[in-house]
């Protein structure tokens, strides 16, 4: 089934309130309000840095230890390119994490 047509079928939570505490709130203005994937990815690991709760994703977000942590977008113009361009770039990221 085609990702578009199984996004279009969620409802819209825009109108509600939904909180999952300040930190998370402060992330996710950050990240819709940033077009940049890089820059996205650094929001992402630095509020992993600070706020997981487990210590291996703290560890691996700053890189210590050996410990490696990989983070990909994929974001709104990804999903309007359709499915075979996210195939594409789901299969490329997996093909760098390796």
């Amino acid at each position: 089934m085609d990702v578009t047509l199984l996004l279009s079928k969620l409802p819209d939570l825009s109108c509600e309130r939904n909180s999952y505490g300040e930190d998370l709130d402060i992330v996710n203005k950050a990240l819709l309000g940033e077009s940049d994937k890089e820059k996205k990815k650094e929001i992402i690991l630095s509020w992993i840095k600070r706020k997981q709760p487990c210590m291996l994703g703290r560890l691996a977000s700053t890189g210590k230890q050996n410990i490696q942590l990989s983070v990909y977008v994929v974001d709104d113009n990804d999903i309007a390119l359709g499915q075979e361009h996210l195939k594409t770039y789901l299969q490329a990221c997996r093909l760098e994490w390796k």
